[in-house]
This record gives structure tokens, C-alpha cells and sequence, in this order.
């Protein structure tokens, strides 16, 4: 619906502005106004005017602009799953620009009176647009102001026309606006949305030529032979998001490497776990020989994948930065340490990798950390076999990790390991220790102490005492998010504590603990900026429940 309300937006400006081209614009109030996105990957790029032959949004006298603080990027290189189209609301530009230097100051018209006043847009911050209904009441001011079509932000128009991959819909919109036709007809990227054939796939891929990007994540009966033709009809893609495609087999990557010999961006992740997996090891070989480019490969799921797969992979592929062996539940990946000597011997510009296999020991974390000094990012689920000495090595050879998961460690981290880890780690701002049962509360006090930038701590299925002296001494007031579930010693009376511990917090899961509808009005009390909150499995009443979340409309509650 809301898809369809901006589209009738757009097509409907299009039309009616010829005949409001001849009016004197200084009939009426114009306030200018900067758009601004909580995206913070994202940046405004104007479009060049050829691609909008219809479509005047372009004035000398009206700026429109992205404020997104020093950030600078192009909007094509922004996903949709990036940018949603409540992050926007608009807000009067002289507030924001009456700081800046007279020449980057934006130019506004004279202010005149409306001929009526109710549909003047307001100066002051519009509503920002959460739902269909909130744009319906806004949409009329927004581009019509007093009469007259308000021009329509060039970003906006791109996001707008982003939601547009059904082959039906660019051809009704070639028959209003061949310049907004061409601008979907030449995007870079293009993710292409489910509910149209393979028929009507391969007509909205047709000429696409220049398309570098395409994500058909949502297209999971895709065959080898189809793969093959899109591969042909668009061969310039360096990125190819192919997630979920159930159908495809190694000859289908053999097929696909005919075709992009420059494809930097690779994702194979599975989303099924009942039907088999026809990714093997044969097809690690082709990728190995066929993308020496490549940067960016997620196998996650992929289970018929061993140690021989990923080493042609990493003889062939020495450009990798991120790199994905997740599993699933109970099903593990089937990577050794040979594996990661193989990674450590070709991936020496790794910044990213995540795995989860129990046949990962301290030998083959030794030999990752040396052969990857540049790992940022470092994901190890149910890695139980590694213990305090993997971890010292990793924080000898690692020291730029931000971002580190131990998740399922059991009892192979233990204070000790934290105690290596605070000599290096000093950017660190993700830490997940979760079911580490070697962790105490002397461990978490050189967790404060150690780590002044963390703003991510999951300490689930830990029995830390808050009210234990080192714990109460510890301060973290970094940190934003934080998951206390099962811990059986966080009581109403010990909430005060973490309130003291961690006084800074947006997000609180707390499942399955002794608490009561008493704590939860601490919580609520202490937290005002507290956005989310997962007290599952702790009993408390529904009322209390409604009653919070009545006060406080925009924290969810998760029960």
C-alpha cells in the first residue's frame, strides 16, 4: 500500500506540474527544508537533470540536502535494507544552517502569507512518517503547500522509485515519465522483490547492461539454467546476492563464473535446513579459479563444506576481507584447524570471518591470528574447544578486533582469557561472552576496567553476582545494549545494582530471571531512554505490562 501511495505521489506531481509551470512562485510561502535520514549509511547524490525530462526538481532558489554529520556517500550505493522510509522526516533548513558560513547558507524565498494559513507548512518539525497514515495527512502539505506542488526532494524521488521492480510497474510508469523510466531502467543496483515469475525476471533484467549489483535473495527456485541467463544478460555485475536459491548446484556457479570474472561480493547463504545442499566443495574450486577479485563470500548453512573447499578458496581468492561458515542448530560447519591454516595462509587481508565448528581448537585461533593480523570483526559459535591460550594468541596478533563473539565457549574462557585480552584490545565495542561459565565476577571487572569503548555486552547464561564488591565497583557507561538472560541471582533488589553498573542503557533483555512487576518499574524508572526491553519468561502480569507500555509509547516490550 505504501509503495503504491508514493509511486501515485510521483506520477501524480508529473502530471500536474505543467499546469501549474506558468504561476508566479512568489505567490505563496515556500519554507525550505533539509531532509534528514537516521540512516548513517547513506548520503544525498543528486541525479544528473537528463534522467528527469519531465520533472522539474531542480530550482535556483530551493536547496535540498542530507544531513547525515561529516558522513560522504552516494545514495546508489545504499540498500533498501539500509533505508526505510520511516527513517525520514523533514525539518526547517534555517534551523539547521544558521550556524554555517554565508556562503553555504541556504537561499530562502520572502515569506508571504498563504491564502490559507491551515495549509502553510509548518517551520517547526513534521511528524515523522511511521505509517501510511501519517503520510496521507502529511503528503498534501508536502507537496502541495498553499496551491501550488511543493517540489519533490531529487533523494526522495530515488527512494521512492527503489521499491519499483515489478516489470508491470515500469512500464505504466514509461508511460508518464520517461525521464523517471530511464533513472529505473539504469540503476547500478537493483534488488528484485518476490511475486513475479521467471518470465517477468528475465523481461526486468533485459538491457541491463550497467547493472552491478543484483539481489535476487528472494527468488529461491531459481535454476541453474536461469542463473546462466541472467548471468548473461547482465555481465557486469560485481556484486550477487543469490541467498536462499535452494536450486542451484556447483554447475550453476560454474555458469555464473563464465559470466562476472570481476565480481567482488558472493552470497550463498542457505535459508533451508530440510533440503539437501548442492554447494560442495567442487564448488569452492570454481569460485577459488574463477573470482580472484572477490572481497566478500557468505557460505553460511552450506554443509557439505570441508577443509579441502576452503582451501582451493583461499589459494584462489587472497582479496577476501569478510568471509561466512555459520552452520545451524545442531548442524556445525566441518571446518578443522587445517581450514583456518589455509584461510590464515591466503587471507591476510581478513578483517571479518565468523564460524561456528567444535573442531576448531587454541592451534588452529593461533594460526588464524597470525596469518590475519587485520581482523576487525570475529565471530565463534560453540567453539568449546578453545580456551584462555587461543585467546592470548588472538589478542597478540589481532589487536585492531572491535567486534568479538565467544558464544558457547563453556568453560575454556575463563577470567585469565579477559585478562590477555585487555592488554590489546582497546577498541573494543562488541563483546559476547554468552554460556561462558568460566567467567566471574572478577572477569567482568576487568571487562570495565579494560574496555572503555564497549557499547554491546551479552553476558547470557552467566551467574554473575551484582551486588558482589568488584561488580559494584565496575562502571559501564558505554555501553548501551546489555543481555543478562538466566541469571538466577538478578533479583528486584539486585536491578538496583546493574541500574548503577550500567546507567546509560537503550536496550535490556533480561529473559528468564527472578524478577518482578517491582523491577520492571526500576527498570522503567532508571531507563528513559530505553528503547527495548525482553523480559520473557519472568512471570510478570500482563496489566503491568500494558501499563508501561501505555506510559511510555515508544519502548517495546517484549514478553
Amino acid at each position: 500500500m505504501l509503495r503504491k501511495l508514493l509511486l501515485t505521489t510521483i506520477i501524480s506531481f508529473s502530471i500536474l506540474s505543467p499546469v501549474f509551470a506558468g504561476r508566479d512562485s512568489e505567490e505563496h510561502n515556500f519554507p525550505d527544508y533539509k531532509l534528514t535520514s537516521k540512516c548513517a549509511k547513506v548520503a544525498a547524490g543528486e541525479l544528473e537533470d537528463s534522467l528527469f525530462e519531465g520533472l522539474d526538481l531542480e530550482d535556483p532558489n530551493h536547496q535540498v540536502s542530507m544531513d547525515i554529520g561529516n558522513d560522504v556517500f552516494n545514495f546508489d550505493d545504499c540498500h533498501e535494507d539500509d533505508l526505510k522510509f520511516e527513517d525520514f522526516n523533514f525539518q526547517d533548513s534555517a534551523a539547521q544552517t544558521h550556524n554555517l558560513p554565508e556562503a553555504e547558507r541556504v537561499t530562502k524565498r520572502p515569506k508571504v502569507a498563504a491564502e490559507n494559513p491551515e495549509e502553510q507548512l509548518p517551520p517547526a518539525v513534521l511528524t515523522p512518517l511511521r505509517n501510511t497514515a501519517d503520510f496521507r495527512k502529511v503528503a498534501p502539505k508536502l507537496y502541495t503547500g498553499a496551491g501550488l506542488p511543493y517540489k519533490v526532494p531529487t533523494v526522495l524521488v530515488k527512494f521512492i522509485l527503489s521499491f519499483i521492480t515489478d516489470f508491470k510497474d515500469i512500464e505504466s510508469l514509461s508511460l508518464v515519465s520517461r525521464g523517471l523510466c530511464n533513472w529505473v531502467d539504469a540503476r547500478t543496483h537493483l534488488k528484485v522483490k518476490s511475486g513475479i515469475d521467471q518470465k517477468e525476471l528475465l523481461n526486468l533484467l533485459r538491457n541491463k547492461t550497467k547493472l552491478g549489483s543484483l539481489n535476487l535473495s528472494e527468488h529461491g527456485n531459481l535454476t541453474d539454467a536461469e542463473l546462466g541467463v541472467i548471468s548473461s544478460i547482465c555481465p557486469n555485475l560485481t556484486s550477487f546476492n543469490l541467498a536462499g536459491c535452494c536450486k542451484m548446484t556447483d554447475a550453476g556457479l560454474e555458469a555464473i563464473a563464465t559470466w562476472h570474472p570481476n565480481l567482488t561480493s558472493l552470497n550463498l547463504k542457505s535459508f533451508w535446513k530440510t533440503i539437501k545442499d548442492q554447494i560442495t566443495d567442487a564448488g569452492l574450486r570454481i569460485i577459488g579459479a574463477s573470482f580472484p577479485k572477490l572481497t566478500s563470500l557468505n557460505l553460511k548453512r552450506r554443509q557439505r563444506i570441508t577443509d579441502d573447499g576452503i582451501r582451493a578458496l583461499a589459494e584462489g581468492c587472497r582479496n577476501l576481507t569478510s568471509l561466512d561458515f555459520y552452520g545451524y542448530d545442531d548442524h556445525l560447519c566441518e571446518i578443522t584447524d587445517n581450514g583456518l591454516r589455509a584461510v590464515a595462509k591466503g587471507g591476510s587481508k581478513l578483517t571479518r570471518l565468523k564460524l561456528d565448528s567444535d573442531r576448531i581448537t587454541d592451534e588452529g585461533l593461533s594460526a588464524l591470528a597470525e596469518g590475519c593480523p587485520e581482523l576487525t570483526t570475529l565471530k565463534l559459535w560453540d567453539c568449546n574447544k578453545i580456551t584462555d591460550n587461543g585467546l592470548r594468541a588472538l589478542a597478540n596478533s589481532c589487536p585492531k578486533l572491535t567486534w568479538l563473539e565467544l558464544w558457547g565457549s563453556q568453560w575454556g574462557i575463563t577470567d585469565d582469557g579477559l585478562r590477555a585480552m585487555a592488554a590489546n584490545f582497546l577498541n573494543l565495542r562488541h563483546l559476547d561472552l554468552s554460556y561462558g561459565n568460566g567467567i566471574t565476577e572478577e572477569g567482568l571487572y576487568v571487562i570495565a576496567a579494560s574496555f572503555p569503548s564497549l557499547t554491546y555486552l551479552n553476558l547470557k547464561g552467566i551467574n554473575i553476582d551484582y551486588e558482589h564488591p568488584l561488580v559494584s565497583a565496575s562502571r559501564f557507561p558505554s555501553v548501551k545494549a546489555l543481555d543478562l538472560t538466566l541469571n538466577e541471582q538478578i533479583t528486584d533488589q539486585s536491578l538496583n545494582s546493574i541500574v548503577e553498573i550500567f546507567p546509560n542503557l537503550t536496550s535490556l533483555v533480561i529473559v528468564d530471571c527472578n524478577i518482578t512487576h517491582v523491577g520492571l518499574q526500576v527498570i522503567v524508572a532508571s531507563y528513559p531512554n530505553l528503547t527495548f526491553l525482553d523480559i520473557s519468561g519472568c512471570g510478570i502480569p500482563d496489566e503491568d505490562m500494558l501499563e508501561i507500555a501505555h506510559a511510555r509509547s515508544f519502548l517495546r516490550i517484549v514478553k
